[in-house]
């Protein structure tokens, strides 16, 4: 007991350095996860944790929507079972199925392995069986609201779950928790001093210390174990105006939305499209990375338009590569809505003559101007997106820097798995290409 107590502290001291990234909007994630063929494990790489095959899923999200919080960063098994046990909120951690690993996310309670090889997820033992009553619990609260006069939100209207609307901050997000460590009558009166706060939300619990603000719109998504507030004057405003300033996001394609052609040993979240041929940097199926495999729509970007600025020609003109990006990759709300609407959305344009979102054959260190381009056609089909709610991914280290001179955001993905072989082994460009956890809401550009 005395060890598991140290390893506590330990794990606590971890979150509490980090800054619980996975929390907040514009934190850097650095992990990752994953099912089902269950055992009670006793080694070393989970002790008192059942453990089942693959990526941890199932749960209930995290304030920050997605399903894993990877803050923890780089700890041992027994450094990820401090970290969740130190935690409340977690019920069941996943990292590499291998002795000596230093990796780890956690999950929420309901959460179980989803049955992908060299990954394990461990359950926390008094969540081991509760799959089936998280999610039935988000069933039947999925609608209930009430007016309430107590501590925990006087004169606001209580939804259940996190606050989820259609309005972003401008940051790019839908959540903004910079107001940080506050109670209940603290983050009201947070919210209050915003005039751009049209809800709240917190841990449902009396005491608890936390507050994320969001704006007009938003209500309560079911979630148990959460609160959503909404302001008296904009209680009924879930068909209000949707007057925030969009946000876009473009993305490189040859190791950015792809990986290393038919690695996924190295890269065991990738998918291989089988059949596809994909003739950038090397030759072999075409290799969607985690980001591309696992959705888009499960970052920040979800909120967002989409665009795509690449140096290469995605597989050439009527390619399989390019049925796949626009019909499995490129897929958020707002963007399917607008190909649905606008048939240019849909076309590959190159960069000399530029009458779509989607960029082929942009020269490297000059992708900005194309970036801008594409803002320039979204504002004549009447989507007006500021320069600074524009934010390019890509993994080439020297196509970064130069959108500083347009006012654009961007930033290097990859930077976990760099190629050590093209370039001299200089590692300019990503191997498995982009995760989730690094689409993140950053101003300014940043290099890995």
């Amino acid at each position: 007991m005395a060890v598991r107590a140290v390893f506590a502290f330990v794990g606590a001291v971890v979150l509490t350095v980090i800054g619980y990234n996975g929390l907040c909007p514009g934190s850097s994630l650095t992990a990752v996860r994953r099912l089902q063929e269950t055992s009670p494990s006793e080694a070393a790489d989970g002790p008192g944790y059942t453990k089942t095959v693959g990526l941890c899923r199932g749960g209930q999200t995290w304030y920050h929507s997605t399903p894993w919080d990877c803050s923890p960063g780089s700890l041992d098994a027994a450094g990820c079972e401090a970290a969740c046990d130190a935690n409340p909120d977690c019920g069941a951690y996943d990292r590499p199925d291998q002795v000596g690993a230093q990796e780890c996310c956690l999950f929420r309670a309901g959460s179980t392995g989803q049955g992908s090889a060299g990954r394990a997820c461990f359950l926390k033992p008094e969540t081991s069986n509760s799959s089936e009553s998280a999610s039935a619990t988000i069933t039947t609260t999925t609608t209930t609201t009430t007016t309430t006069t107590t501590a925990d939100g006087p004169g606001y209207t209580k939804t259940v779950g996190f606050c989820r609307g259609k309005q972003t901050w401008s940051h790019g997000a839908l959540w903004d928790c910079s107001p940080g460590s506050l109670d209940a009558a603290g983050c009201e009166a947070a919210c209050d001093a915003n005039p751009d706060c049209g809800a709240y939300d917190r841990p449902d619990q009396v005491g608890a210390q936390e507050c994320c603000l969001f704006r007009a719109g938003s209500t309560g998504q079911g979630s148990a174990g959460r609160a959503c507030f909404l302001k008296p004057e904009t209680s009924n405003s879930s068909e209000s105006s949707n007057t925030t300033e969009p946000c876009l996001c473009v993305f490189d394609i040859d190791r950015t939305l792809t990986g290393r052609q038919n690695d996924v040993t190295t890269c065991p979240r990738n998918k291989v499209m089988s059949g596809v041929h994909d003739g950038a940097y090397g030759s072999g199926d075409l290799t969607l990375s985690a980001l591309a495999a696992e959705g888009i729509k499960n970052t920040f970007c979800g909120q967002c338009y989409l665009g795509v600025c690449s140096a290469g020609d995605a597989g050439g003109g009527n390619s399989k590569e390019r049925d796949v990006l626009l019909d499995e990759v490129l897929k958020t709300p707002l963007y399917d809505a607008l190909r649905a609407k606008i048939s240019s959305a849909s076309w590959w344009s190159w960069s000399n003559n530029i009458v779509s979102p989607l960029v082929l054959g942009s020269p490297n260190k000059r992708k900005q101007y194309s970036v801008e381009s594409i803002r320039s056609w979204y504002q004549h089909n009447g989507i007006d997106i500021p320069s600074g709610n524009v934010y390019f991914f890509g993994d080439r280290r020297e196509n970064i820097p130069p959108f500083a001179h347009l006012g654009l955001n961007a930033k290097e993905i990859s930077c976990a798995s760099r190629d050590k072989q093209l370039y001299g082994g200089s590692r300019m460009v990503g191997y498995c290409g982009a995760t989730p956890e690094e689409i993140v809401a950053e101003e300014g550009v940043v290099n890995c």
